[in-house]
């Protein structure tokens, strides 16, 4: 057994050292009976990597051979589970059977040398007796062997299944609570987390959501999976009971105990273990059940656990506090219901304190302004009417209060001067008060911002304070200050008056409270003025405060913020004009009486009506209809008006109906609170009905405050009188209102008119129905002889139903946004009831009434569809225009207006431009071309478009910049006018098409003509013409002198002329013409003058179309010098060559003779040295037996080596058969003969596998022994030599050989020279040598047809790159 101990620092085997328990099992591990061999036999690269691997701690694994047997460290032993430690040594697919096709392709590629992996890749492995779902991140990077291959795999992984699992399972918490949060009940997080958690089904196969309320039993809510299939799939209950006791989950470990189907989740094994868990409220008690069916690829742990339960809890969180919040709703609901009740309270029982009220201030005020009135009975009058005036203030004040103290007091804020105000306000009191002997002080300094008041709640404010300040002061003054303190107002009420003890200032402002017993003016109230004065000025934004000194007077201080930044918006209000105070009256009595004043020459608040206030109407009187269920004041009213108006009366709002369809009166007066229907109801029947809509309505009821006043106006009434009222006032109002309607309706009727004339279609909607309120006659264009009044547009036309036009008005009915549509196609039924298209441009616009309300919609239309139709013909006209355009095969375009804007172009046209689209359209051509001006294209262009005579040009040179550059192009044009149908001239229409190319290569052959016919007369050729078909021949005047004939000589003629031995010359060549078209030879002729000359006849073949010969075009030349030069050149070549046989045998005679003269001495010592260890051998040392040995080896090689350059010396390259030759050996062979040398240098020779190739052994072996010969000789002096023999780019034809050294190097810009003879870049006296070995080693290398260069730098050393063929296909010496 192998083991740590006996692996010793110089052991094979010392690369197992280390390692922990994998180190230990690999070391005992009986490696020779596995396909990896013994550990001796195991090379280094997989020693080396294994080493790394085994005392690394990073998982990492190592894959060796092309079986892949398995070895790993013990960080990665965790990775196969229960399989470790039998993987070790086995192979990757027996050990991965289940990942076997996933992983199998990263093996293929690392052992392609391609490094592969993943990051966070699915393998599902079976580790612990399942298939789990696991996650990795890997490496696979290729080991290389000794012989360059990929021998193996190194495997660096880390498992990610956590961190993977971890980050799936919080996204989905998160995006679940996201989900969850916009649920409004229980019902909804139910569902929302059901379709939730059908998206996790990886870690969750199915989940049933149970319900319970209280004691019942759990209700299967709904489920992943099909519910009435998991309904019907229980074989039994589930642990509902035993969970809800335990208080927390329950594992069920056999789901078939349970359910007879079970649904299938992400993975392809079914889940086999669930999980039932309590969904609990935050009291603790159990509101529903989760039950889920676990992963079958994950073990169930704490995390597992932790992630169902927080899904569980994320419910029934949610769902506790969606009950939370119900319950403060209903809390929240039962509080409104109480404050409405008691609102509902105060308005009825005002109603019926206001009722009885005006029927007492009514007729006594009536008794009051009566001229006969008898004084006995006035005084008695008077208190009458003073304390129902008390009464009223009282029943206000209660329901002013409840309206604050309930939240419902609605303000309208609007900028007021508060001095003036103010001060009329208070002024209002400077009667009672100076009756009572004080004085009223008023101060108002200039207030320059604006200040925002709700004019109402301000008099209430202002009155209270200064009433309460005359009921507590008995002699001295009242100060009323306005002033402006930095961004606020002050408004201070001060008194002289009995003034507040300090243990009671904190009081004054609550409800109900009364300083009992104090002096004042009177005891009476009912303790909420100044509460309700609080409540407002808070409404204000505002604040109020009370300094007081018993004896000496109080002041009350209201600061309020100027401008209106502190105030809701919808809140705020334009100015109005304001009618004197409509509330002091009540005030001042009170006041009055509080000063001991029973009568006043007139009393307040009370007017005589005579018959100065009646109004005179041109025909009959106005009638008006009173609706009331209170007899008293049905007769009270009629009695008021019926001197002016003929009035009706009606006991409810049915009863007012029937008489207002029945008598058509010009006013309605109504109560609002009557039975059977009340005065809402009515008036939302008379606003419905066509006849009576525009009828006005006057609201007179018991329900006081601004907010039931808002409320009338708002549901439609004109106006809105509250009990008790003034009677003057009421005959003012229902004057006015008839007066106004009269104008209202005689105006209507003359804007309808002027808009039936109209030559515009308009129609008007109102409602949320749109009801046609006004039907427009040109309409009937359409429809015919119809009318639509009255009728819903979807009743009018139920064809628009889904064109999407109702919806429109929907929109500008509800947003009141205006809406435009421009030649919107609105299908219609014609009037013959056939389906006709029409084009409209409309608006849909909101009117409002004048409060501001939307009221309808006014509808604006135009019937385009002949100009659309029209325009659509023009259209498509253009489109096929530009259709032509684009699909021309020549460039166009078209000029618009006398400005030739250009308006279509098409692509060939721009590319003949240089231009885009961008560069050109909708711009005058000379704008986007300006390289045009000035080169006549304005007055062309201006004189087409006006005269409309077209004009054409061929071969028209242009100046274009295209491409950044100018350039000449030349270009075939033609401009045409383009007329519109009533004939005028719109437009120039361009063509062109450009023929640069053409006119160029004409000038090219033009100017190649010239330039040949000179270089003929130049050269003295002679040129013919011989026209096949007729055999007649034309030549030039140089080609008959060539010839030696005349001019009128035929072809037949010429043709005896020829050499005879030169006949056969002529007909090869011509015979070579029909093949191949072409002409070629040289011949000798026998001119007339009896000089016989060489010539040489060159020619081509001309077709026509069929293919048929028909020309042959040639020319002529005189060689008879270039041959007579040539006979002597052949003859001076052949003597050099006669000389040079001779030298080359002289040189082998010599390589012959100093061979033996080099062989004769070697043998010499090989016979000497053969004897000695043959017949002293045993009396030597061993060290002189190893001297003798070398010797005899080194002669032997000098021996080959002088045969070797023998048979060099002698033999023709054709003659030498290359040889397989190994590198390898061959190296070592040279590092054994210079041993002395490199023991004496302590050199180091390192060498990787270098591939076998083809060639002469003794000159590779020189070539070699040369190079690291050289490097040995210019080593450093101060550092042992590293020569490094090594290979690259290795392929199937070549071998690239790299001889690297340490040495001395040398300048770069010498790479060229170290390769010639004789060349030496050193001093002879620093390094020896003779300057011819590098040029050998490059003789070596071409001779072997390769080559061999070399990169040096300074002080660095030199790296000799050598490529040889692996195969010598032939072997001759470089020309």
């Amino acid at each position: 057994m192998l083991t740590a101990s006996s692996l010793s620092p110089t052991s094979n085997q010392g690369f197992l050292s280390g390692g922990g328990e994998l180190g230990q099992l690999i070391r005992s591990f009986d490696w020779s009976q596995t396909p990896l061999g013994a550990v001796d036999s195991w090379p280094q690269s997989l020693r080396s990597a294994l080493s790394i691997c085994l005392n690394s701690n990073f998982p990492i694994a190592i894959y060796w051979g092309k079986e892949l047997h398995l070895l790993y460290n013990d960080a990665w032993s965790p990775i196969p589970g229960n399989k470790h430690p039998w993987a070790l040594g086995r192979t990757a697919r027996q050990v991965w059977p289940e990942i076997w096709e996933q992983i199998e392709p990263q093996f293929a590629l690392a052992f392609s040398g391609q490094p592969g992996g993943s990051k966070d890749a699915l393998l599902p492995m079976q580790r612990h007796g399942y298939t789990e779902e696991c996650y990795f991140d890997f490496t696979f990077t290729p080991i290389y062997g000794e012989a360059g291959t990929v021998e193996g795999v190194f495997n660096a992984v880390i498992e990610t299944t956590y961190r993977v699992i971890s980050e799936r399972r919080t996204t989905f918490l998160k995006q679940l609570a996201i989900q969850l949060a916009r649920a409004t009940t229980s019902t909804d997080v139910y569902q929302q987390a059901i379709h939730d958690l059908k998206t996790i089904n990886k870690d969750i196969a199915f989940a049933c959501l149970y319900t319970q309320k209280g004691s019942e039993a759990p209700l299967l809510f709904a489920s992943t999976d099909d519910s009435l299939a998991m309904s019907n799939s229980l074989l039994k209950s589930l642990p509902f009971e035993e969970v809800s006791q335990a208080g927390h989950s329950v594992l069920i470990p056999d789901l078939t105990e349970y359910l007879s189907g079970i649904p299938r989740g992400f993975w392809a094994e079914l889940p086999m273990t669930g999980i039932l868990v309590p969904l609990k409220s935050s009291m603790g008690s159990v509101e529903g059940f989760l039950f889920c069916g676990l992963s079958p690829r994950l073990s169930f742990d704490e995390d597992y656990a932790l992630f169902i339960e927080s899904v569980a809890s994320a419910m029934a969180t949610v769902v506790s506090n969606i009950a939370s919040l119900e319950a403060e709703r209903k809390r929240a609901e039962a509080l409104a219901e109480i404050d409405r009740t008691k609102t509902t309270f105060f308005a009825n029982i005002s109603h019926e304190f206001r009722t009885p009220l005006t029927l007492l201030l009514g007729p006594i005020e009536d008794m009051l302004t009566a001229p006969q009135l008898d004084p006995a009975y006035k005084s008695g009058l008077e208190v009458m009417h003073r304390n129902a005036l008390r009464m009223q203030k009282l029943v206000n004040t209660l329901l002013d209060f409840s309206k604050i103290e309930a939240g419902r007091a609605k303000a309208s804020f609007q900028a007021v001067a508060i001095g003036a105000l103010t001060a009329e306000l208070a002024s209002s009191f400077r009667s009672a008060i100076e009756k009572a002997g004080m004085q009223l002080l008023i101060h108002s300094e200039p207030i320059l911002g604006e200040v925002y008041l709700d004019v109402d709640m301000w008099e209430k404010i202002v009155l209270n304070l200064v009433s309460n300040a005359f009921k507590y002061t008995q002699q001295g003054h009242i100060t009323l200050t306005i002033r402006a303190v930095t961004q606020s107002v002050e408004v201070v009420v001060a008194d002289t008056g009995v003034g507040i003890a300090q243990d009671q200032l904190d009081n004054v402002f609550n409800r109900f409270y009364r300083i009992e017993n104090g002096p004042s003016r009177s005891q009476e109230g009912t303790g909420i003025g100044l509460a309700m004065v609080k409540e407002l000025v808070k409404l204000h934004g505002g604040s109020i405060h009370v300094s007081s000194q018993p004896g000496k007077g109080s002041v009350f201080t209201i600061t309020l913020p100027m401008g209106k930044a502190h105030l809701p918006l919808d809140q705020l209000a334009p100015p109005t004009a304001r009618s004197s105070s409509t509330q002091s009256a009540a005030y001042v009595q009170e006041a009055l009486r509080w000063n001991g004043s029973q009568t006043l020459q007139e009393p307040i608040g009370i007017e005589r009506v005579g018959t100065d206030q009646s109004h005179q109407y041109p025909v009959a009187k106005p009638t008006v209809l009173l609706a009331d269920d209170n007899a008293d004041m049905r007769d009270y009213i009629e009695r008021l008006l019926g001197e002016q108006f003929v009035v009706l009366t009606a006991m409810d709002g049915q009863d007012a109906l029937t008489k207002l369809l029945q008598h058509k009166p010009d006013l309605l007066i109504t109560d609002v609170m009557m039975p059977n229907l009340d005065g809402f109801g009515l008036l939302n029947q008379v606003r419905a009905h066509p006849e009576l809509k525009s009828t006005p309505v006057i609201f007179l009821s018991a329900r006081a405050g601004d907010e039931a006043k808002v409320e009338g106006l708002n549901a439609g009434a004109d106006d809105y009188l509250v009990k008790p009222f003034s009677a003057k006032e009421l005959i003012v109002r229902v004057a006015n209102h008839i007066r106004i309607n009269q104008i209202r309706r005689a105006t209507e009727q003359q804007f309808y008119q002027l808009f039936l004339q109209a030559p515009t279609l308009i129609n008007v909607f109102k409602g949320p129905d749109h009801r046609y309120e006004i039907f427009h006659p040109l309409n009937k264009a359409i429809f015919g002889e119809v009318d639509f009044t009255g009728m819903t547009i979807r009743e009018a036309l139920p064809e628009l139903e889904g064109q999407g036009i109702v919806e429109l008005l929907d929109e500008v009915y509800q947003t009141g946004k205006r809406v435009e549509q421009q030649e919107r196609a609105i299908e219609f039924l014609n009037k013959d009831g056939k389906k006709e298209l029409r084009i409209l441009t409309f608006s849909y616009q909101p009117w409002y009434d004048l409060k501001g309300h939307i009221q309808g919609v006014l509808n604006v239309a135009i019937d385009v569809t002949r100009q659309v139709t029209a325009q659509q013909t023009i259209e498509k006209s253009a489109q096929n225009l530009r259709a032509i355009f684009a699909q021309s095969p020549v460039a166009m375009t078209l000029f618009r207006g006398s400005t030739q804007v250009v308006d279509i172009v098409n692509e060939r046209m721009l590319t003949f431009w240089g231009k885009t689209k961008e560069d050109v359209l909708g711009k005058s051509v000379f704008a986007g071309l300006p390289e045009l001006k000035g080169q006549g294209f304005e007055a062309i262009l201006d004189h087409v478009y006006t005269t409309g005579e077209p004009y054409s040009a061929i071969e028209h040179p242009v100046i274009l910049v295209r491409n950044g550059q100018p350039e000449t192009v030349y270009v075939n044009f033609a401009y045409e006018a383009l007329r519109e149908p009533e004939g005028t001239i719109s437009g120039v229409m361009a063509v062109a098409l450009e023929v640069t190319e053409q006119v160029l290569a004409r000038k090219t052959v033009e100017e190649a003509e010239t330039k040949a016919r000179l270089a003929i007369e130049s050269a003295e050729l002679g040129t013919y013409e011989l026209n096949l078909r007729t055999n007649e021949l034309t030549g030039t005047d140089r080609f008959y002198q060539i010839w030696g004939a005349s001019r009128s000589a035929s072809r037949q003629q010429l043709a005896t002329q020829i050499h005879p031995a030169d006949q056969s010359i002529r007909q090869q060549a011509h015979q070579a013409l029909a093949r191949t078209g072409k002409l070629h030879y040289e011949i000798r002729v026998q001119g007339e003058d009896g000089q016989q000359r060489w010539v040489r006849l060159t020619g081509k073949q001309l077709y026509d179309p069929p293919g048929n010969p028909v020309t042959l075009l040639g020319v002529v030349q005189d060689i008879t010098e270039q041959k007579q030069f040539a006979q002597l050149l052949s003859q001076q070549v052949q003597q050099r060559t006669l000389e040079l046989q001779q030298s080359n045998e002289d040189l082998q005679q010599f390589a012959h003779v100093a061979s033996h003269d080099l062989k004769e001495p070697v043998r010499k010592v090989k016979l000497f040295s053969t004897r000695l260890e043959e017949e002293y051998g045993d009396l030597l040392p061993q060290k002189a037996q190893l001297f003798v040995e070398k010797i005899q080896r080194s002669a032997d090689r000098m021996l080959a080596m002088i045969q070797g350059v023998l048979s060099y010396s002698s033999l023709t390259g054709l003659s030498q058969q290359p040889e397989q030759i190994d590198l390898m050996l061959l190296l070592e062979q040279i590092e054994t003969d210079l041993e002395v040398l490199m023991l004496d240098k302590q050199a180091q020779i390192n060498k990787q596998a270098i591939p076998d190739i083809e060639g002469t052994p003794v000159l590779i072996y020189q070539l070699f022994y040369n190079l690291i010969n050289n490097a040995l000789k210019f080593a450093k002096a101060t550092e042992p030599p590293i020569i490094t023999i090594s290979t690259v780019e290795a392929d199937e034809q070549l071998v690239k050989i790299l001889v690297a050294d340490n040495g001395i190097g040398f300048d770069q810009q010498h790479a060229g020279r170290v390769f010639e003879t004789f060349t030496r870049l050193h001093a002879k006296d620093a390094y020896e040598g003779t300057g011819l070995g590098l040029a050998l080693c490059k003789k070596i290398v071409e001779r072997h047809r390769g080559t061999i260069t070399v990169q040096s730098v300074i002080k660095q050393g030199s790296t000799f790159i050598i490529t040889l063929p692996r195969k010598q296909t032939f072997f001759n010496k470089p020309e």
